[in-house]
């Protein structure tokens, strides 16, 4: 597990962090869209069955990322949060 000092610097660690948990939030969302349209060019395998199996696991991940992306969103703001008390802190020493 990383350290991080009750400092500036890791404050600033702590918004890049959050920072970078966002983006990559942003893009795995982006990615299953992109999946999903990707996906719409295999209407002409001819076989709806397969089809409709493959659609359904599409929708399963983008429904899972959603889910994760909410606990993502909790967790950024709480590492926004806990960057400005560390900077509080901080600036008192």
């Amino acid at each position: 597990m990383a350290k991080y000092a009750i400092t500036k610097t890791g404050a600033e660690s702590f918004r890049k962090l959050s920072q970078t948990l966002k983006a990559s939030n942003t893009e795995l969302s982006q990615c299953g869209q992109q999946l999903k349209t990707n996906a719409a060019g295999l209407n002409e395998l001819g076989d709806q069955e397969i089809r409709n199996s493959i659609d359904e696991l599409i929708d399963q991940t983008i429904n899972a990322q959603k889910k994760t992306e909410e606990a993502v969103d909790t967790l950024t703001s709480k590492l926004e949060t806990l960057a400005g008390r560390i900077e509080t802190i901080s600036s008192k020493l």
